[in-house]
């Protein structure tokens, strides 16, 4: 697969601050050609700017830069962490990694629908072929937009009765009435906002940097659900403190549930009818899962319940598995780029390193991720 988007199932606060960065020794610099190619899409408007693991190419005005610059940051120095707790014998960037944000949405879909990706189902992407990360500025896209209009109008409507105001109890009223509703409409902006930096902005990000530092081969075939499952682990603030997976993505988490049909107190995984779960579509059974070459269901909803089938697996190996994994994920950090997949080899070495996937391991897996503290409200 030589692009990888994350599908719009949005729903992540700023990471914690970058760590020490495990895999360089001098600071890096700039992927020159690649920044220039990048800067030539708009050569009026665009400019570089550099973090010490990315160089942004941007025409979006710099509020809009900078947070996202320290989640790119925490995103990075999160792996590093993870990848030494791991023990996996990674690469260091050769360069700065290169990221493309289009202020104007109706860019990045002309972007995105040239290098093969449909931005009604990705609004920012990976792609390995040129080994950028695009993204649009959600603020301006269309999703947006309604809201937009509704706080202006509210705003319009303020403004004029606050000039027409003759500070009656009627009027002050109506005018607390509309800025809790503009308070209550910006809250849902910035949710909104909250949930793509999460969902898309972090989840590619990682796969650009694991793929950069060589547990993804690029132009090699990697096991989808191990490249999705990784990068959904990043959506969420882990810890700095070592390098295990210890936050808990909850709107993956409740995806999971969601899709074997619990209810929100159940925490036994013999009441889950897993085969009967699988033949209704909703997920794979989990030796399909693991040579599937797609995530993609029959609608969204399955979709975003396979995201989060791979999110749990990748979370378990990790908890449960712990050295298993670390062998497992070894052998792609020294596989070589034009590996073609094979389901049934990798459906082999699956099992050689974690055993079976029979009912035992199904109610391991179901066990843990029953167990997890499910918090309905977090992101």
């Amino acid at each position: 697969m030589n692009r990888l988007g994350c599908s719009v199932f949005f729903a992540i606060g700023v990471l914690a601050a970058a760590g020490q960065d495990l895999a360089k020794n001098a600071p890096l610099v700039r992927d020159v050609p690649t920044v220039a190619k990048l800067i030539a899409l708009r050569p009026d408007r665009f400019h570089a700017l550099d973090t010490d693991h990315f160089t942004i190419v941007t025409d979006a005005p710099h509020e809009t830069i900078r947070p996202l610059t320290a989640r790119l940051e925490s995103t990075h120095a999160a792996i590093m962490r993870f990848c030494a707790a791991m023990k996996l014998p990674i690469k260091p960037l050769p360069t700065r990694l290169a990221i493309l944000l289009f202020d104007r949405f109706d860019e990045f879909v002309a972007y995105a629908e040239k290098a093969g990706v449909s931005p009604g189902t990705a609004a920012g992407f990976y792609d390995q072929s040129t080994n950028v990360a695009a993204f649009a500025n959600v603020l301006n896209g269309p999703a947006l937009a309604p809201l937009h209009r509704e706080i202006e109008s509210l705003n319009l409507r303020l403004r004029a009765l606050l000039r027409r105001s003759t500070g009656s109890a009627t009027a002050t009223s109506r005018g607390d009435d509309l800025t809790n509703r503009i308070h209550a409409l910006r809250s849902q902006q910035d949710a909104f906002v909250e949930r793509f930096n999460r969902l898309v902005l972090q989840h590619e990000a990682a796969h650009q940097v694991f793929f950069n530092v060589g547990v993804h081969v690029r132009g090699a075939d990697n096991p989808i659900w191990l490249v999705e499952g990784l990068a959904c682990q990043f959506e969420v603030p882990q810890s700095d403190l070592g390098g295990d997976l210890k936050s808990v993505n909850q709107m993956r988490l409740g995806d999971l549930r969601e899709a074997l049909r619990v209810a929100r107190d159940v925490r036994d995984e013999a009441k889950i009818d897993f085969r009967a779960v699988c033949e209704s579509g909703s997920l794979m059974p989990l030796a399909e899962l693991v040579v599937a070459d797609s995530l993609s269901g029959a609608d969204s909803t399955a979709s975003a319940a396979r995201y989060a089938q791979a999110w749990s697996l990748v979370y378990f190996l990790q908890k449960d598995r712990r050295d298993a994994f670390s062998t497992y994920l070894a052998r792609f950090v020294v596989q070589p780029a034009g590996e073609v997949f094979d389901s049934k080899a990798e459906l082999g070495a699956f099992q050689r390193v974690f055993g079976p996937l029979d009912d035992w391991f199904v109610r391991d897996w179901l066990g843990l991720s029953l167990r997890l503290r499910f918090e309905h409200n977090d992101p």
